[in-house]
């Protein structure tokens, strides 16, 4: 089986990159990307566990667009670069943008 849309506690999933890992093992997940919204800061740690577990995994990330305050879009990326500098910068900031967001809304 394959799942290439997964999210881990650094985003909205509810497990740590090595519980979800786990769980693609129990499962028997042959290949999987991880694709948090706007961060890549567990990619190395998924990649890294998932090649010991046998799992064909790819880098990916979520990012959030919004038009409007009331049209948001998530694009997928897939194949990531994780060093490239840009991305790195920008998902930082994004990041921070959505933590304040959810902040505000609870």
């Amino acid at each position: 089986m394959i799942d290439l849309h997964l999210h881990s506690s650094l985003s909205d999933g509810t497990l740590a990159v090595g519980s979800l890992v786990n769980e693609l093992v129990t499962n028997k997940i042959s290949h999987a990307a991880l694709t948090d919204h706007d961060t890549v800061a567990g990619i190395e740690e998924f990649l890294s566990r998932t090649k010991v577990n046998g799992i064909q995994a790819v880098a990916g990330v979520e990012i959030t667009a919004e038009s409007d305050k009331d049209s948001t879009y998530h694009t997928l990326g897939y194949r990531i670069d994780i060093s490239n500098n840009f991305l790195l910068g920008t998902s930082g900031f994004l990041s921070c943008s959505r933590t304040a967001t959810l902040e505000n809304t609870t």
